[in-house]
């Protein structure tokens, strides 16, 4: 019993100074990521307003469709 103890009393120290030695390291990558994460947002294209059309344009565009609906019940493409 006082061997199992032993053990376990060793792995656990062995446990916390590896995590000792690997904080550092984990905490470099997520601060090195967090920063490429921060590049590539920067580097992302704004995006582009699209506007809207215009009395003018609607009316051009209804006269085609009136068009293209004269065409097709006439038959003729």
């Amino acid at each position: 019993m006082k061997q199992t103890l032993k053990q376990l009393k060793q792995m656990v120290l062995e446990l916390k100074q590896y995590f000792e030695k690997s904080l550092p390291l984990i905490l470099i990558g997520v601060a090195l990521g967090y920063a490429f994460a921060n590049h590539l947002e920067t580097q992302r294209a704004e995006p582009v307003e699209v506007g809207f059309a215009t009395v003018e344009d609607m009316s051009f565009l209804v006269q085609q469709l009136k068009e293209c609906q004269d065409n097709s019940l006439d038959g003729s493409y």
